[in-house]
Formats: structure tokens, C-alpha cells, sequence
């Protein structure tokens, strides 16, 4: 002990004022390296947050974007399958619109949750079936429009020849030309091209008729395809809006189901009103 301090009164003063300051020296760079160490992990997990809230917002705005999406194409779908019996698919092409539901939904399947993606699964399952079943069910009328339009070309047809032999019949009597054997030609001419246009219109008629027949029998067919599509619309639309944090309102599964039951059977009354008249 008496060694110890004759060492540490035998060191000049100077030297002790110089180790004081490189203790100093030592504890604050130990001070500033713990406090830059805190920073530098604060400022890591605030960019971290950063670029997760990034992300977030950005899947959130997909999410938006796909939703939007399937819903346009469903509204679409929904109305097109309605009239499957009723418009020219050659002039417009069902496929071509209804494959949209099925590129939308499959979108819809890689970028939400697990149950939107599973009500847009059970949407294509019910979808892919609704095509196929109302497609065969549309054939009939479809075939059937081609037949009354070909009979309204050829009743046209008729009705213009039969215009014009009455046209020249007129140009005769007013021309006063003593020319009998011409005037009852013609007028046996305008007597058989009237037969064929009555004949053709007669057929038009019962295209027509069939045609309209034929119509209501898919809007029959249609309805129970109508509930059951619809209630798989209701339950997609239904899991985006709880996942986007939309109330569900109307669109809760059991007021969209009741909503699409009276909608069927609203639809089912109608078309049985007009076919009885």
C-alpha cells in the first residue's frame, strides 16, 4: 500500500491533469458511441415502419382498384346473362364479356384475404356453372331468332316486289295506253306477289311468336340461376367491404339473400304475368 502511493505522489501534476482528460475524452466517446447506436436503431425501426405502412397503403389501393373491378364486371355479367335469350350474340359475343368475371375474380383471389379470396373461389365455382347451364339454355332461342330473321328479310322481300308491280300497274293506268293483255299480267303478278307476302308474313308471325316463347321459357330457367349467382355476388361483395373496413349495410349475407329471394320471385311472377297474355 505505502509502495502504491509513493508511485502516485511521484507522478507530476501535468501528467495527471492529461489522464484526466483522456478518461474524459474516453467516456464521452463511450457516451457518444451508446447514443449514436440508439439513433441509428430508432431511425432503422422508423424506416421499417415507414416502409411498411408503404406497403400497406399500396396493397390497400390495389385491393381497392381489384374490387372495383370485379364489381363493374359482375354488374355487367349479372345484366348479360339476364338477356342471353334476347340479344344477337353474333353481334355481340357473351364470352367476351363474361370472361372478365373470371379474369377479375381470379385477381381478386391473389391480392385479399383469405375469405374474400374463398367467396371469390365459391363466386367462380357458381359463375363457371351459371355460363355453361345458361349458354345450352339460350341456344334454343338463339337458333330460333336466326330462323325470324330470316323470315323477316324474305317478308321484306316480298313486301318490296309487291310494291313494285303495284308501282307499275299505277304507271300503266295513268299512262291510258290501250294495253289490256300488260294490265291483267300485271295485276295476276301483283295477285301472286301479294299470296307470297301474306304467305311470308305468316311465317314471320310464327317465328315471332315462337321466338318470344322461347324467350320466356330461359327467363324461367333463369331465375333459380339468377338467386344462386346472385347470393355468390353477395357473399364476395359482402367479405370487400369488411375487408376494406366498409359497413356492410344491405350488403350483410342475410339481406343480400333475402334481398335476391324477393328479386327472384318478383322476377318468377312477372314472367309468369306476361306469359299468360
Amino acid at each position: 500500500m505505502e509502495r502504491l502511493m509513493t508511485f502516485l505522489l511521484a507522478v507530476p501534476a501535468p501528467l495527471w491533469g492529461l489522464t484526466g482528460a483522456i478518461v474524459g475524452a474516453g467516456a464521452a466517446l463511450i457516451a457518444a458511441t451508446i447514443a449514436n447506436r440508439g439513433s441509428t436503431e430508432r431511425l432503422r425501426l422508423q424506416l421499417a415502419h415507414d416502409v411498411t405502412e408503404r406497403t400497406q397503403q399500396r396493397q390497400a389501393d390495389l385491393r381497392k382498384e381489384v374490387y372495383l373491378d370485379v364489381a363493374a364486371h359482375l354488374m355487367k355479367a349479372n345484366a348479360l346473362l339476364g338477356s342471353l335469350a334476347l340479344i344477337d350474340v353474333a353481334k355481340r359475343p357473351p364470352l367476351d364479356e363474361l370472361n372478365g368475371v373470371l379474369v377479375s375474380a381470379m385477381r381478386v383471389q391473389m391480392v385479399s384475404s383469405a375469405t374474400t379470396a374463398s367467396a371469390a373461389g365459391t363466386l367462380l365455382t357458381c359463375f363457371e356453372a351459371t355460363v355453361r347451364s345458361l349458354l345450352e339454355s339460350a341456344a334454343p332461342a338463339q337458333k330460333k331468332r336466326v330462323e325470324a330473321e330470316i323470315a323477316r328479310e324474305h317478308f321484306r322481300g316480298c313486301d318490296v316486289e309487291t310494291r313494285r308491280i303495284l308501282s307499275e300497274i299505277a304507271l300503266i293506268d295513268e299512262s291510258g295506253a290501250e294495253n289490256e293483255p300488260m294490265r291483267l299480267a300485271k295485276h295476276r303478278s301483283y295477285g301472286a306477289a301479294r299470296d307470297r307476302q301474306s304467305l311470308a308474313e305468316a311465317q314471320l308471325v310464327a317465328r315471332e311468336t315462337e321466338l318470344l316463347a322461347l324467350q320466356q321459357q330461359y327467363a324461367r330457367e333463369y331465375l333459380p340461376h339468377f338467386e344462386a349467382f346472385g347470393k355468390a355476388m353477395s357473399g364476395l361483395i359482402s367479405a370487400m367491404r369488411a375487408e376494406l373496413g366498409m359497413p356492410l349495410g344491405m350488403s350483410s349475407p342475410a339481406a343480400e339473400n333475402a334481398r335476391w329471394k324477393q328479386a327472384g320471385s318478383e322476377l318468377g311472377e312477372f314472367v309468369e304475368t306476361v306469359g299468360r297474355r
